[in-house]
């Protein structure tokens, strides 16, 4: 008896508006086409678990191939020390070794442990990018995440704080040895005058011993 009734009250509403009877008609039959191919995939799923594998990894790889288009994270950290003495006379610190460690040892570790790319850039770097040269010293990193360039970023931090130690301590040492150097300079001048005048008052006095 419903039934019969929700069949009538279609035909009465197909008849007084036939443009929305043929828009539920359409909704219908595509929501059974999407039922059944939903049960459809289900079934396959539960036959052959390994195409759900199949599926999941395609997925991924779609995902990848996108974000290999993307623009990778990246950052400049500038290294701030500078390149010359702080005064004439000193030795140059070798900061370029210093913060590039025997072979590019530092960088590589620093990239091997956040996975990153890190690359020593601007004026003084000797990098062949001539508009890295216009900029000042940095270090150059790249990586997949934020996250990966903020790791990268905080081990050059620390590698940039123990090398400006370390330029400290040489140019301390550097001007004791320049000082000491000049002291023993002074020393031997006063010491040669010293003997001069020794010998002259030696001679002044064997002239009026001997009555030169």
């Amino acid at each position: 008896m419903m039934k019969s009734n929700q069949t009538a009250q279609a035909k009465k509403s197909s008849n007084l508006d036939p443009i929305a009877a043929a828009k539920e008609r359409a909704a219908a039959i595509n929501k059974n086409y999407l039922q059944k191919k939903q049960r459809s995939m289900q079934q396959k799923v539960s036959s052959n678990p390994a195409s759900t594998a199949i599926a999941v990894a395609a997925s991924i790889a779609k995902s990848l191939s996108v974000n290999k288009h993307q623009p990778q994270p990246s950052r400049k950290v500038f290294i701030e020390i500078p390149l010359t003495a702080p005064g004439p006379g000193l030795a140059k610190f070798p900061l370029l070794l210093e913060l590039q460690g025997p072979n590019g040892q530092y960088l590589y570790h620093i990239s091997t442990t956040t996975g990153t790319t890190v690359q020593l850039m601007g004026f003084g770097s000797g990098a062949a990018d001539s508009v890295s040269s216009r900029e000042a010293l940095h270090f150059m990193i790249c990586g997949p995440t934020r996250e990966h360039v903020d790791k990268a970023e905080a081990l050059a931090q620390n590698l940039i704080g123990t090398v400006r130690v370390k330029r400290n301590h040489f140019y301390q040492v550097s001007r004791y040895s320049k000082h000491i150097n000049s002291c023993s300079c002074l020393s031997n001048i006063c010491s040669f005058v010293v003997q001069k005048k020794r010998k002259k008052i030696m001679f002044v006095a064997m002239r009026s011993i001997y009555h030169i």
